[in-house]
C-alpha cells in the first residue's frame, strides 16, 4: 500500500453543538466547584488585612510614647465591628496579634496550608512483613 493511501489515524469528530454544551457545562461545575474555596480565601484575605492595619495603629500609638494601656483602650474604639460581617475584637486579640508580630513577623498571621506536606507510600502488594 503506498503511503497516500494509508489511513490516518485521527479522532472522530463530533458534532459542534455537543463539544460547545458539553464544554458548558463542564464550566458551569468548575465554577460551581471553586465558588466555595474563593470565598475562603477571600474572607482569609480581608481578616489578614484587617490584622495588619490593626497592629499597625497599635504599633503607631505606642511609639508614640502612649501607654499600652491607653493604646489598647483606643485601638477597638476606632476598629469596632459595625456590621455582621465585621470581625470581632478585643483587648486582649490585640495584644496577642502584636505579640505573635513581634516573635515570628506579621507573615504567620497568614492563614496555614491545608494540604498535606508529606505523604507516606503504602504498597498494596506488601504482607506487612
Amino acid at each position: 500500500m503506498s503511503i497516500a493511501r494509508k489511513s490516518k489515524k485521527r479522532k472522530h469528530k463530533l458534532s459542534k453543538a455537543q463539544t460547545y454544551n458539553a464544554r458548558r457545562q463542564a464550566n458551569r461545575a468548575r465554577r460551581a466547584r471553586r465558588r466555595a474555596h474563593t470565598e475562603r480565601r477571600k474572607r482569609e484575605r480581608r481578616q489578614f488585612k484587617f490584622r495588619v492595619k490593626m497592629v499597625r495603629y497599635y504599633y503607631k500609638k505606642r511609639r508614640a510614647q502612649m501607654s499600652e494601656k491607653e493604646a489598647v483602650k483606643r485601638t477597638p474604639a476606632r476598629w469596632q465591628p459595625r456590621k455582621p460581617g465585621h470581625f470581632p475584637l478585643s483587648a486582649s486579640r490585640i495584644r496577642q496579634w502584636y505579640r505573635i508580630a513581634e516573635r515570628e513577623g506579621i507573615a504567620a498571621w497568614r492563614p496555614k496550608s491545608k494540604r498535606p506536606h508529606h505523604t507516606t507510600f503504602m504498597d498494596c502488594m506488601d504482607d506487612g512483613k
